[in-house]
């Protein structure tokens, strides 16, 4: 499984839209400037989880439905524990969580 940008930008956008919030607005709060917002929500750039997880947070998203189009079962222990994981991670620990998460979806693809 490969991380896909392009949908990622564009459940963002709509959710922004929904919200009616502009580009703007939403750079005003989360500080992303709106030319990354946009580059984020059209998928021509590769965003960090830090990035990601600022603006859904502002969006009020669910991360599961922002990466994949579907909820996160937050039921699931294991799930707690690896978002509480990173969560409380260094910000390099939380580099190469996100540099594993990336080998994992190149090996599904290419597996």
């Amino acid at each position: 499984m490969k991380i896909n940008y392009k949908e990622i930008g564009s459940r963002i956008k709509k959710r922004r839209k929904e919200l009616g919030y502009t580009q703007e607005y939403v750079s005003d709060h989360t500080g992303i400037t709106t030319f990354y917002l946009s580059k984020m929500e059209n998928g021509h750039v590769r965003f960090s989880l830090d990035t990601l997880t600022l603006v859904i947070d502002f969006l009020e998203m669910d991360i599961g439905f922002a990466l994949f189009g579907t909820k996160i079962n937050y039921n699931n222990p294991k799930i707690i524990k690896l978002l509480d994981f990173y969560e409380n991670a260094t910000k390099d620990q939380q580099h190469l969580l996100e540099h594993i998460i990336e080998l994992i979806n190149t090996l599904n693809t290419h597996g």
